[in-house]
């Protein structure tokens, strides 16, 4: 019986010491993740880590430094890598640069114009997080009908995988134009624009970004020629492809 005891504990001890032991990766940028390895993806190219908070991430090969089995004690040490990979809350930035394709003012055919934007923001939550911004719209440049809007935005992560992140972004807001333009008058109006894009790069610090989605901008022009003024209502509705940088 002493004996049957003897090796109950000694398996108790050992099992609540295997429990006590976790993997401690330490990456080439010096984030310390602390969890559980689950399993090795791509041949090893990948891995999935389960932190001690229970969030599971990726990790690249080439991104790992080192990997080492360590003691558990009541420290976690995790240093968020991308705004998906944690609920923390946290200012963000974008600047994007783009073009504006589709239909000219005025039936003039296609058109095809240049877009730049910069936006901050507060991150609620992987999915959720509000900013604001400005930037301008050439639609015509040809035609000098540049447009410069202010917006509110919404957008979120929706997918995760281990290279690159899928988001949305929606911007609506108001575009401003100047008075005095093509030899009359112009007026700005209502804008929105929906979108979906990738983030590629899980640094601290930034990511780089590509999305696609639709522009739609309201707009009134009044120009003066030989027959006497004439006036013109317009919605602009551009295909847009924008390349940008996330901070």
């Amino acid at each position: 019986m002493r004996n049957l005891f003897i090796l109950i504990s000694l398996l108790c001890a050992q099992t609540l010491w295997a429990q006590q032991q976790f993997d401690v990766i330490t990456l080439k940028d010096n984030t310390v993740l602390q969890g559980e390895i689950l399993k090795y993806l791509n041949d090893g190219k990948v891995i999935k880590l389960k932190l001690q908070d229970g969030k599971k991430i990726f990790l690249r090969e080439a991104e790992v430094a080192s990997i080492e089995k360590m003691e558990l004690n009541n420290q976690i040490f995790y240093k968020s890598r991308s705004l998906f990979e944690t609920n923390q809350r946290r200012i963000y930035a974008t600047t994007k640069v783009g073009i504006l394709g589709g239909t000219a003012t005025w039936g003039r055919g296609t058109s095809l114009g240049l877009s730049a934007s910069a936006s901050v923001g507060y991150q609620l939550h992987q999915f959720l997080a509000l900013g604001v911004g400005g930037g301008v719209d050439t639609y015509n440049p040809s035609y000098n009908d540049a447009v410069f809007p202010i917006f509110g935005e919404i957008r979120g992560f929706i997918v995760d995988a281990p290279t690159l992140d899928v988001y949305y972004n929606i911007n609506a807001g108001y575009g401003f134009i100047p008075r005095l333009q093509n030899n009359g008058r112009a007026e700005g109006g209502w804008l929105a624009h929906p979108s979906v894009g990738i983030r590629f790069g899980k640094s601290p610090n930034i990511g780089y970004t590509i999305d696609v989605g639709v522009r739609l901008q309201e707009a009134s022009y009044s120009t003066n020629d030989w027959n006497g003024t004439i006036n013109e209502n317009v919605r602009y509705q551009r295909y847009a492809l924008r390349f940008g940088m996330l901070f």
